[in-house]
């Protein structure tokens, strides 16, 4: 992995998820920052800060500024709250009730980059990333799960992507509409359940929180469902916790393995026509 990128913004002295990761692998990182924080950032961070230019507000389009910075790379994208990273695995004297919690140590960090270098490098997968703490563990998805929702981190071999990929569509859930570009052109996906990291709540203080009220996320769904009408689905519900608790929040339900077999699908259906003539 060439570079970490972590966007920031308004979390100059809470950047946890830089804090959780071994000094190695700090080495590797670049923060994107606005440019009204970019001064107070350089005097921590130094030349691990890259400034956005001045045009760029919000997620989305840094999200398009770093796909084109950095393509041609390999590259991971992390939010900046991540609350750990830990290794999750089956306890074994329990191998069907009960699971193993820890953090993840300095050479299951290596060995979860090399992962990653080895399925892009061998498998070419080329785009994946940690599991999610909330995902319940499942032995039929462990260690890996391929085609299947990522976010919150994501890893790129962008040299053998498509480079029009666009994030800066949808005001939110950017890496939501990535995914689905991808694996409806027919690019799998993986990410390791052997090792997952945690967040902050939803819209906690400074990031997306900024702009990203329940009428923003709810409209967002709504886009990517009129986009990707048989693959989206929605559903209306009240929200029991949190800043938007009592209010009615659209989710959406994607079914993101449908989406690739019916990009191969049709891969294969165009060949075998093309030999046929």
């Amino acid at each position: 992995m060439e570079h970490l990128i972590i966007p920031t913004l308004g979390r100059i002295h809470q950047q946890k998820t830089y804090n959780n990761l071994p000094e190695k692998w700090k080495a590797k990182v670049k923060f994107t920052v606005q440019p009204h924080e970019v001064d107070e950032m350089r005097d921590i961070y130094g030349d691990k800060v890259l400034p956005l230019p001045e045009s760029i507000k919000g997620l989305s389009p840094t999200r398009q500024w770093i796909w084109d910075e950095f393509y041609g790379t390999k590259h991971m994208v992390l939010d900046d709250d991540m609350e750990y990273f830990k290794y999750k695995g089956p306890a074994p004297e329990h191998l069907d009730t009960k699971w193993e919690t820890r953090d993840m140590t300095d050479s299951e960090f290596d060995d979860a980059f090399d992962t990653f270098n080895k399925w892009m490098d061998e498998e070419q997968i080329y785009h994946g990333g940690f599991s999610t703490s909330w995902v319940v563990p499942d032995l039929k998805y462990w260690p890996l799960q391929n085609n299947v929702r990522i976010m919150t981190n994501c890893y790129f071999d962008s040299k053998n992507l498509p480079r029009n990929i666009v994030w800066d569509k949808l005001q939110t859930s950017q890496d939501f509409h990535a995914n689905l570009q991808l694996l409806t052109q027919g690019y799998a996906n993986r990410i390791t359940t052997r090792y997952r990291v945690s967040i902050a709540a939803t819209n906690a203080a400074g990031g997306c929180s900024e702009y990203r009220t329940i009428e923003v996320s709810n409209r967002v769904h709504q886009q990517l469902a009129e986009m990707y009408p048989d693959y989206v689905s929605l559903k209306t519900k009240t929200t029991v916790n949190g800043p938007w608790k009592g209010q009615e929040r659209i989710t959406c339900h994607i079914s993101w393995a449908k989406a690739y077999k019916d990009a191969i699908k049709a891969k294969e259906s165009n060949s075998l026509e093309d030999f046929l003539g």
